[in-house]
């Protein structure tokens, strides 16, 4: 019988508690850092892929940072401490990571340099840490690397696409090097098999893809490298990822101002974007097929269900006042509820032998979401739109009872079960969420009374930013309509609509801030692929 429970290395000098939890500190902020990132990049992401994989990687990364968090509070350190900044280098190192100018940089940077980095440091912490004594840590760990991991191999693929091979390197060589150690557990002597492996969640890379891999634009690979390289003076500045590497000045910020999420949400360019706010009928959808195709357009479509949260995990998490980690962690499974959603619409779609890019993509819904504030948007997805969702008939329950009873389609109808389960799941996050934001002052307007947390006092609110909404809707609904029909050229430095003011006006980040603007060149560049 074997002893230590089957656990080997129990004679590994290990790691002190001290030690261990520096080191556990520095991985959780940065898993939390990583997380709010993708979150920020979500809407000003373009290809379909890529968004989709931003919102699981988000997702997954606060799965990280919260089995982190929970395990260092259990090693004589005080839940305050999680609180705080590691390492001024390390947030110095996001803060740029951050200033992305594009998809390109964007993975090269966190999944060409950061995580690679990351993941290499667990690999040496699970070398290291005496596997009987730091039991807890082992085990969550080796979660952590087996997913780190899997990120990294779609990763691989993705950069070389966008960027090139070269800024791919990192990315496959430290995922490939996991492997080995994703093989073999170090909280247990057992071997895992390769059958095992493969059945691992997220190891498939299965389903058609949306078109032919992409190829890299002109002039990506050299600036995927180059920012490669300028992150890289950022994290050896830190010390590397565990503080322990020597140190060396980094180049110079590519801004001191603070970070801003783009206003203007992007769709794939590889499909036609259609800018109406409500998905348009469709007078010929009379067979079974065809209404089962309608109704999972309009799970495709959740693309701006999950910039809303996205969004607003981002901007709350900045501010003194928003959600705690709590909160931000459920919103961020909102988030990739939604991005599942896009997904199951994807799924069912081409099983049916169909090619999603037969129809457009909605971008105006994104739009409203991003034209108000991030509590005023989140409230009125959960406690407006999936609130009113609830209702039956016809609702969600109504959805899944017509694909399996009316259209007959085990896949659709399973899909379906899920999305009605997750958006009754979704208001009561919202419910739970925007009633301690408000209770606690997290928004910048008259403060609510103690009934603050009643379903009156939330619905209010909720119907409240739905009608600012629907007000800036029209306004930019109206303006580009009227544009069209004039027949006018785009032409760049015109702002967003805005209306006389109440109801109609958007917010003043949305209006003033230069970097947020949108403007007639960034409209004009989709209304290219308009329908």
């Amino acid at each position: 019988m074997r002893p230590y429970a089957g656990i080997p290395h129990s004679d590994r000098p290990g790691l002190f508690i001290e030690e261990n939890v520096a080191l556990l500190r520095r991985f959780a902020y940065l898993e939390e850092r990583l997380c709010y990132l993708q979150c920020a990049h979500f809407s000003g992401t373009a290809i379909l892929e890529l968004k989709h994989a931003l919102a699981r990687h988000a997702w997954e990364d606060g799965q990280h940072a919260d089995a982190l968090r929970r395990r260092i509070v259990t090693m004589r350190t005080s839940r305050r401490t999680l609180e705080q900044c590691p390492d001024p280098a390390l947030a110095a190192l996001l803060d740029e990571a951050e200033r992305a100018a594009d998809s390109v940089e964007l993975l090269a940077g966190v999944h060409g340099v950061i995580k690679p980095a990351l993941l290499a440091a667990y690999r040496w912490h699970l070398e290291t840490t005496n596997p009987v004594a730091d039991f807890p840590t082992a085990r969550e760990l080796e979660i952590v690397v087996r997913e780190e991991a899997h990120q990294l191999a779609w990763a691989a693929e993705a950069i070389a696409e966008l960027a090139g091979e070269a800024a791919a390197a990192a990315a496959g060589a430290v995922a490939t090097a996991a492997g080995g150690l994703v093989a073999t557990h170090v909280t247990s002597s057992e071997p895992l098999a390769r059958t095992e492996i493969d059945a691992l969640p997220g190891a498939a890379q299965g389903g058609p893809p949306v078109g032919r891999p992409l190829t890299p634009e002109a002039g990506a690979p050299q600036r995927a490298l180059q920012w490669q390289a300028h992150l890289r003076t950022f994290l050896a500045a830190a010390g590397g990822i565990s503080g322990r590497e020597p140190t060396a000045q980094p180049e110079a910020a590519r801004s001191v101002e603070r970070f801003r999420i783009s206003r203007h949400p992007r769709r794939d360019p590889r499909f036609t974007i259609n800018f109406n706010f409500n998905e348009p009928g469709d007078p010929q959808a009379q067979t079974i097929e065809e209404k089962l195709i309608f109704m999972m357009r309009g799970r495709l479509n959740e693309l701006a269900a999950t910039e809303n949260p996205a969004s607003a995990v981002y901007e709350l998490s900045q501010q003194a006042e928003g959600l705690p980690w709590e909160g931000l962690l459920e919103l961020v499974r909102h988030m990739w509820d939604e991005a599942r959603h896009s997904m199951l619409g994807q799924a069912v779609i081409s099983s049916l032998g169909r090619d999603i890019r037969e129809w457009p993509l909605r971008i105006g819904p994104g739009y409203s979401y991003l034209s108000v504030g991030a509590l005023e948007r989140y409230a009125h997805l959960g406690l407006n739109v999936e609130q009113g969702s609830m209702r039956y008939p016809p609702g969600k329950r109504q959805e899944y009872e017509w694909c399996r009873d009316v259209a007959g389609n085990r896949l659709a109808a399973m899909y379906q079960d899920y999305d009605w389960s997750d958006e009754t799941y979704h208001t009561q996050i919202a419910r739970r969420w925007v009633s301690a934001a408000l209770a606690a002052g997290a928004v910048g307007e008259e403060q609510p009374d103690e009934a603050a947390a009643g379903w009156a006092k939330l619905r209010e609110y909720a119907q409240g930013a739905g009608q600012r909404m629907s007000g800036n809707t029209q306004a930019i609904a109206g303006a580009w309509q009227a544009r069209r029909a004039r027949g006018e050229t785009l032409g760049p430095g015109d702002p967003l609509p805005t209306g006389a003011g109440g109801a109609t006006e958007i917010v003043d980040e949305y209006r003033q801030d230069p970097e947020l603007t949108l403007t007639r060149e960034q409209v004009e560049a989709d209304l290219r692929h308009a329908e």
